[in-house]
């Protein structure tokens, strides 16, 4: 980047801020000031309060706010000169740098997404909240306008970067707003909130009170995880981490009561960053992973409301996908859910499935596409031509009579049938597949396993079964892979309810853009609500450790099957399948075979069902046993710590 002079600042790199004229315009005098004039400047601004005059200021012709008009563009102005203090000097800078976070600053996507939410929201209306890194704070502010809170408490740490939106909002007349300058992310912090009598109103209730596992409607609480990731050198390990680790963390204090969800079960509206919710709410079975379980045993719903185009055939297969995207539009239909028509992407369940391409293709099939596509619009002939060959004979090299594009050609055109063949393959068995899972759903329906019409779908079970793994046996280990796949990931989805909450979605997210954020990086907003406490296993602190201690060691190798991942935590601990009926019930995800149910297609009643199995077995390892084998394996400290923390405060 260029300097204008020795110590003077760098530039910004226009281009990534705005392509209009009037914004570069703005840089160009920021960064040609002397700092000290800058900084007046800024000051000045302070006391006018941009933030309210963003929301007092009507959009032309009564229109939502869009992509680079008046309102968006003042507030990325001062974003901008905000993150510029900071050191912002390249595109990577911008983009990477863990020194501030991405901002929302579209009033219309905010605006829209409430309109999503607005049902759902009623019954916070007078609620206190808690917001955690609200920085710019536009999100913040319209839901404030919507619920209309008796009190709402900013933890924001990074005051200094952040006062020029969140100072007016605190001296606005009659302010119901609060700022503490504490870390959200810290547990610390919520210790302070009950010590320092932050929240008044609210009740702290005892682990024994059964109102601890109702829903606190007097609560919501607010979050924005989106602190640029940083590649390592840019920014230190520990903020990293903590930023990170934060929702993971969110999802993982909910089945432990800790400070903010002792007041009864909290509800969390958090905007994060889009690889960030894949480790909660996965849209494959491939990507089901421990975080995700505890997310399906401690909540009751976690929904992406906002996020990014994504490819719905990505992860799965287009035909799982397309059915899961039916039974959301049936829902949507139901809840006579609609949102506005540049919100939506066409549903997967509009697509024929005939002309979508798998979740992945190679790039040998893409280059054969374009290549193939040149031979027939003529680019390029079969033969060297004969001017050319006797032009080699002379010069003693002759060379090849085939072009070198059609050499390529014809090896790629070997391989699409390879392809095809092996896709063939596929196809036939997902078709015996699916039929096998009929003959299991009828089995389970019969209740007599001494009956004539059981022994003959048993016999059926078995011959079907043992064809198709003979047929896989012959496949490649990828595609052996990707059918056992695609496999545990339809029956994952014809439960009921759908095992992953992906499946469960109410309706698909709204689409948001990259300029809707600052700096334009798109980001997601999950609603997460948890859910009550009841079971036995939940309830219980010992068997919720054990439970924690189980899912660590079980999900390291999740292709496994259930019995193989049982007898590395223990010899003989296989044996403890039988005491689980869910697992031998196909209607609630089990299999008929029991060699056939993956580690990853665990559901949450199977999870605790081995627990219970395990509690009464007499041939259990101790606690400690699992402990070190968890801890060797990499997994979560226990939680002794947390339980001190709660007896001080009882």
């Amino acid at each position: 980047m260029l300097r204008k002079g020795p110590g003077r600042p760098r530039k910004v790199v226009h281009e990534l801020i705005s392509k209009q004229r009037p914004l570069k315009d703005t840089f160009n005098k920021l960064h040609k000031e002397p700092k000290a004039v800058r900084n007046a400047q800024a000051n000045s601004a302070y006391p006018t309060g941009h933030l309210a005059a963003i929301q007092n200021t009507p959009a032309s012709n009564g229109k939502k706010a869009k992509h680079g008009d008046a309102q968006q563009t003042f507030l990325v102005n001062q974003l901008a000169l905000q993150y510029g203090k900071l050191g912002v000097r390249t595109k990577n800078e911008l983009r990477n740098s863990g020194a501030f976070r991405v901002q929302v600053v579209d009033r219309g996507l905010c605006d829209d997404i409430l309109q999503q939410l607005e049902q759902s929201l009623r019954c916070h209306r007078g609620c206190d909240i808690i917001d955690i890194n609200p920085g710019a704070s536009i999100w913040s502010s319209l839901v404030h306008d919507a619920v209309k809170p008796r009190s709402h408490i900013f933890l924001e740490p990074e005051f200094a970067t952040y006062m020029p939106f969140i100072k007016p909002l605190l001296e606005k007349p009659g302010s119901k707003y609060k700022h503490v300058p504490w870390s959200g992310v810290q547990e610390e912090t919520y210790d302070r909130i009950v010590s320092e009598g932050v929240l008044p109103q609210q009740k702290l209730l005892q682990p024994s009170d059964p109102t601890i596992n109702e829903l606190n409607e007097s609560l919501l609480v607010l979050a924005q995880f989106t602190r640029a990731h940083a590649s390592s050198g840019l920014q230190p390990k520990a903020t990293r981490e903590n930023d990170k680790y934060a929702l993971h963390n969110v999802v993982s204090c909910i089945t432990r009561h800790p400070i903010i969800q002792r007041y009864g079960l909290v509800r969390f509206l958090v905007w994060t960053g889009s690889t960030d919710i894949e480790g909660i709410l996965p849209k494959s079975i491939y990507k089901r992973s421990r975080q995700s379980v505890e997310a399906e045993m401690g909540c009751a719903s976690i929904t992406e409301v906002a996020g990014g185009i994504h490819n719905p055939f990505r992860q799965r297969h287009p035909h799982i996908a397309i059915e899961s995207a039916k039974q959301v539009a049936f829902r949507e239909k139901e809840g006579n859910i609609r949102m506005p028509d540049d919100r939506k992407l066409k549903s997967p369940a509009d697509i024929d499935p005939s002309v979508v391409q798998g979740p992945w293709i190679p790039p040998a099939l893409s280059e054969y596409q374009r290549l193939e596509s040149a031979y027939k619009s003529g680019e390029f002939v079969r033969e060297v031509s004969k001017e050319t060959r006797d032009r080699n004979r002379s010069n003693g090299s002759p060379g090849p009579r085939v072009t070198p594009e059609f050499t390529r050609l014809r090896s790629l055109r070997s391989y699409k049938d390879r392809w095809d063949r092996e896709q063939e393959l596929l196809r036939a068995l997902r078709v015996d597949d699916d039929a096998l899972s009929i003959l299991e759903i009828e089995i389970s329906n019969i209740e007599d396993d001494t009956s004539s019409s059981w022994i003959n779908l048993k016999a059926r079970i078995e011959e079907r079964r043992s064809n198709i793994l003979e047929r896989v046996s012959n496949l490649k280990i990828n595609l052996r892979n990707k059918f056992f796949l695609d496999s545990d990931d339809q029956r994952a989805l014809r439960q009921h309810p759908p095992l992953m909450m992906w499946d469960r979605r109410p309706f698909e997210p709204i689409i948001v853009r990259d300029h809707e954020f600052y700096p334009p990086k798109g980001l997601r907003l999950l609603d997460i609500q948890p859910k009550a406490l009841t079971s036995d296993i939940e309830t219980s602190a010992e068997a919720r450790q054990i439970l924690r201690y189980i899912i660590s060691l079980i999900f390291i190798q999740k292709s496994e099957n259930v019995s193989e991942a049982l007898e590395r935590i223990a010899p003989g601990a296989s044996s403890l399948i039988r005491e689980v009926p869910e697992m031998s019930d196909p209607l609630r995800g089990g299999r008929f075979n029991i060699e056939d149910l993956k580690v990853r297609s665990l559901s949450p009643a199977m999870l605790e069902g081995i627990v219970r199995a395990w509690q009464r077995w007499p041939l259990r390892p101790s606690e400690s046993e699992l402990s070190a084998k968890t801890q060797k394996s990499g997994g979560f400290v226990a939680e002794d710590k947390l339980d001190d923390r709660k007896e001080r405060l009882r």
